[in-house]
């Protein structure tokens, strides 16, 4: 079974790795985890932007993937399949 699940690193994200965790423990699956960090400024990648501006939104990106990384490295401890993507795109509040 494959699952695909969003998270956004707020508090509920450890309630969706535990309840992933009790349904791999029931079957065998493979997860997804997905996260979506917002687009980058319309200025960034442009050689007029701020390159501190450009170097913020590169930080925040790898710290975002680290982040991911290490949910689904939890998972992995637990012996499920994971998988994780960072994406870029139009987010929710």
């Amino acid at each position: 079974m494959n699952i695909l699940a969003a998270v956004d690193f707020s508090p509920v994200t450890d309630a969706v790795l535990a309840t992933l965790g009790r349904i791999g423990t029931l079957s065998a699956v493979k997860v997804h985890l997905v996260h979506v960090a917002p687009p980058e400024p319309d200025f960034v990648g442009y050689a007029p932007g701020p390159d501190v501006v450009r170097g913020q939104v590169a930080a925040e990106l790898r710290t975002q993937h680290q982040r991911l990384q290490e949910l689904a490295d939890r998972l992995r401890a637990g012996s499920i399949e994971a998988t994780a993507l960072l994406l870029q795109g139009p987010t929710v509040d």
